[in-house]
C-alpha cells in the first residue's frame, strides 16, 4: 500500500485498500464456504481434531488464511471451524 502511495500521490490508504480488495474478509457467509471447502478436503485433520487434537485446528487455520490470501479474519475463521468440527 505504501508503495502504491508513494507511486500515486493524492490517493489515500483506505482507497488502495479498496481499490485492490486488500481489506480484511470478514464476511461470516463468505468464510463459511471457504471453511467448508478446507473441512470437506481434510477429513483426517477433522478426525483428528474430533479425537482431541486440538493444534491440527491450526492447519485447517493456515489453509484457510491460504485460500483468502492471508485476508480472512482470524477470530473469525477460528470461531467458524471449532463449530464445524466439534
Amino acid at each position: 500500500v505504501f508503495q502504491e502511495m508513494w507511486r500515486s500521490p493524492g490517493k489515500t490508504a483506505a482507497q488502495i485498500i479498496r481499490e485492490q480488495d486488500l481489506g480484511l474478509v470478514s464476511d461470516a457467509a463468505k468464510l463459511h464456504r471457504i471453511c467448508q471447502k478446507v473441512i470437506d478436503s481434510h477429513l483426517d485433520e477433522v478426525c483428528a481434531i474430533r479425537g482431541g487434537n486440538k493444534k491440527v485446528l491450526n492447519k485447517l487455520m493456515g489453509l484457510v488464511q491460504k485460500e483468502t490470501k492471508g485476508r480472512a479474519d482470524p477470530v473469525l475463521v477460528r470461531k467458524i471451524l471449532e463449530e464445524k468440527t466439534s
